[in-house]
């Protein structure tokens, strides 16, 4: 059997785009905090010209934004790092990045201001080098082994060296002997997922069986 997968090259690994998604979270969340607790009752908050109950307003906002891309990307992180979900969160990042921006500079609160206009920048970057990972790879399993992306540290896996793959949430993992393993995230698949991991479970088993009496 042959089965071939069309998975995204990767400019911008899933750690690291998890990574900036708890760094916009963790920004919002300060700032949220800061603006409840210290703009909105001290003398900082009476010297700008933004009103106060806006002020309560608008950090509050900041932090339910916060908490929530904080809960998703940690709890659910299988189901944020998927592309189409990823690009979402960006866009809504960058969106409520460049509006807190303009909040700031309005009330003349220049480091909030500072720091959300690196973050717009740093969202900016992240959707253009993202973009990138949409370019299609090939990653074909068979009876002989795993043909890997040209991307990839390795071109090919024999079944002896596999301990398990598993296709999930649009993504493929394929753990490997001493710990190592390889992952990508796949654009689509043209075949059942069950038989896909069915197969791959027997080719792991048998390939384990000659791997034990080889040794």
């Amino acid at each position: 059997m042959n089965f071939d997968l069309s998975i995204a090259g990767e400019k911008v690994k899933p750690h690291q785009s998890l990574a900036l998604h708890i760094m916009v979270g963790l920004a919002l969340i300060g700032f949220g905090v800061i603006s409840y607790f210290f703009y909105a009752f001290t003398y900082v908050a009476t010297k700008s010209q933004f009103p106060l109950h806006d002020l309560k307003v608008w950090a509050i906002v900041m932090l339910f934004f916060g908490f929530i891309i904080i809960f998703i990307t940690i709890f659910r992180k299988s189901w944020m790092i998927y592309p189409k979900n990823n690009r979402i969160f960006r866009i809504i990042e960058l969106i409520a990045c460049v509006s807190f921006l303009v909040l700031s500079y309005g009330n003349a609160l220049k480091m909030p201001a500072a720091i959300f206009a690196i973050l717009s920048l740093g969202i900016l970057y992240a959707i253009f080098q993202e973009e990138g990972n949409n370019k299609p790879l090939l990653l074909s399993v068979s009876d002989e082994g795993i043909n890997l992306p040209s991307t990839a540290r390795r071109k090919f896996l024999e079944w002896t060296e596999v301990e398990s793959i598993i296709l999930r949430f649009g993504t493929i993992t394929v753990e490997c002997q001493g710990n190592s393993f390889f992952q990508w995230n796949v654009n689509n698949i043209n075949f059942d997922n069950e038989i896909f991991e069915a197969y791959c479970k027997s080719q792991v088993a048998e390939h384990k069986n000659k791997r034990i009496k080889d040794w």
